[in-house]
């Protein structure tokens, strides 16, 4: 078994894409922004 971590997902589209394609993790500005560690 292998997990697969998507980065740079910043639309919609791209997260419907890859769930069907099986990905477990996303990464990128859909899911958040970066943020200071004091926030």
């Amino acid at each position: 078994s292998l997990s697969v971590v998507a980065e740079f997902v910043e639309t919609q589209q791209q997260q419907a894409l890859l769930h069907k394609l099986g990905v477990q993790y996303l990464q990128g500005y859909l899911i958040g922004r970066p943020q200071p560690l004091a926030d």
